[in-house]
């Protein structure tokens, strides 16, 4: 009993320690992406990247396509392991180092389906706001067109289409959240590899093993 409680302790000690240095690098890892990926100010964006128009268009299904794949994968390969588990490391059997491993490989691959349906849901919100700047925007060229009647012209068509491209206003209040978006896919890519290292390595470890014994 005397040389169990310091072993247990030593061990539960250097998990925490382990978990506290993940945290910490997983903090630096976000800190990076989010520098990389700051968020501009609103008169310093390209005009291309301040588009509402645009982003309906393009950037919301381009990012809602990769996030939904990408989600798709982590969740095949989370659902993989956890069946095949007892192929893989013979689960049962296997020395605690090894099943802490995998299992932190799982919560991983967890964490990398939580940010990516947070990325979601600021990719919608952000298709929100750029609907309402949208919006905005052509309610003021209809102001500026002076065209406010329910049936309108040719000619007045044609000269609301010239005055919104000469007076856009341009809100861009989406892409706040859409650069948010992006951020949080590319930290579920981040736990994605590191779940995906973690099982590896639990695997490979657990083929040596049962080698060893064999021999």
């Amino acid at each position: 009993m005397k040389k169990y409680l310091p072993s247990k302790w030593i061990k539960l000690g250097s998990v925490i320690i382990i978990l506290i240095l993940l945290v910490l690098l997983f903090k630096t890892i976000y800190s990076y992406i989010d520098s990389y990926f700051e968020v501009p100010d609103n008169g310093s964006l390209i005009p291309n990247l301040n588009d509402p128009d645009k982003f309906v268009k393009y950037g919301y299904p381009e990012i809602k396509s990769l996030s939904i794949q990408f989600l798709t994968l982590v969740t095949a390969i989370l659902v993989f392991s956890i069946t095949f588990s007892e192929k893989i490391i013979n689960y049962n059997q296997t020395k605690n180092s090894i099943r802490l491993t995998l299992t932190l490989g799982w919560a991983f691959l967890i964490f990398a389906i939580v940010t990516n349906g947070i990325g979601l849901a600021y990719n919608a919100f952000a298709l929100s706001i750029s609907l309402v700047d949208l919006n905005i925007n052509q309610t003021d060229s209809l102001k500026i067109a002076g065209s406010f009647n329910p049936i309108i012209s040719s000619s007045n068509s044609v000269n609301s289409s010239i005055a919104n491209s000469e007076h856009k206003i341009v809100s861009a209040e989406f892409y706040e959240p859409a650069f948010q978006s992006l951020k949080a896919i590319l930290m579920s890519g981040v736990f994605f590899v590191s779940g995906l290292i973690c099982i590896l390595i639990a695997g490979v470890v657990s083929i040596f093993q049962r080698t060893k014994t064999s021999s």
